[in-house]
């Protein structure tokens, strides 16, 4: 289901769509009104911000479903004489026997995490974003639980420099601690939407705020 909110136009449109072309005030009060949570600050994340992130996380691991892999770039423009067959490692696998994938690890030039970003199973090139996705809400949960590695405004914000975002490293070192306070509350994972008005009755009563 594709989640859509009206624009300052009144013209429904899919929020993925708004959110990038949107200033952050606006970003703030979408997702207030999607949630019922005041939201005072938003920080957006694409390919790049989220490189920048994993490589401040030396451990930073995810586990795929699949099996990825690509041609060896040694092998560009190959094409196997007849009865000849392929080298041996024309192809290099991304993921683990078990699916697991350290995001910095590197093969050849390039970190794990940067080939994961460029896969496009689609033959005629269209946008994928399938992995994408995978790795960065694991990314993100990870980013939540390592507070050893991250906290310090430094290091994040090396991060912020690379985000839409109205955080200031003022306000990101006054908001260290309950930024990693991941570990310190009951966690609830909620599918959204499912009906606006459940959906916003059961955030606002994990948050414990009434607005």
């Amino acid at each position: 289901m594709t989640l859509k909110v009206f624009n300052e136009v009144g013209v429904s449109v899919p929020l993925a769509d708004l959110v990038p072309v949107s200033n952050d005030s606006a970003v703030c009060s979408m997702f207030g009104a999607l949630t019922g949570i005041k939201t005072d600050y938003c920080l957006r994340v694409d390919r790049e911000s989220l490189k920048e992130l994993v490589s401040q996380m030396p451990g930073m691991e995810v586990t795929l479903s699949e099996n990825i892999s690509f041609i060896n770039p040694a092998y560009v423009g190959f094409v196997p004489e007849e009865g000849e067959e392929y080298p041996a490692d024309y192809y290099i696998n991304v993921t683990d026997a078990d699916g697991r994938v350290n995001l910095n690890d590197k093969i050849g030039s390039s970190t794990k995490l940067e080939w994961l970003l460029e896969y496009n199973p689609n033959a005629d090139g269209s946008p994928y974003n399938g992995i994408y996705i995978t790795v960065a809400k694991a990314v993100y949960k990870q980013f939540f639980q390592s507070e050893s590695e991250l906290k310090s405004t430094s290091v994040l914000t090396k991060f912020l420099e690379k985000t839409r975002t109205n955080l200031t490293p003022d306000l990101l070192s006054e908001n260290l601690d309950p930024i990693f306070s991941y570990d310190d509350y009951r966690v609830f994972e909620l599918t959204y939407p499912g009906g606006w008005e459940k959906s916003v009755e059961r955030l606002r009563e994990a948050d414990g705020r009434r607005e």
